[in-house]
């Protein structure tokens, strides 16, 4: 069960990093994608605050 929250979290990551590139490629919204970046920092702080493994 512990394993949820890594995986979710980097899926979570990989998803709002792929937002911030589409968000910047278009060339306006960077407060949108200043947001995001936030979100992202959010998500991979989780991966690092969860548990390894469950045992």
């Amino acid at each position: 069960m512990a394993l949820r929250p890594r995986l979710g979290s980097l899926l979570v990551a990989a998803w709002l990093l792929g937002i911030i590139v589409n968000l910047l490629v278009l060339g306006s919204f960077f407060d949108v994608a200043l947001r995001d970046f936030g979100l992202l920092v959010g998500a991979l702080a989780l991966n690092r605050l969860s548990p390894r493994k469950a045992r």
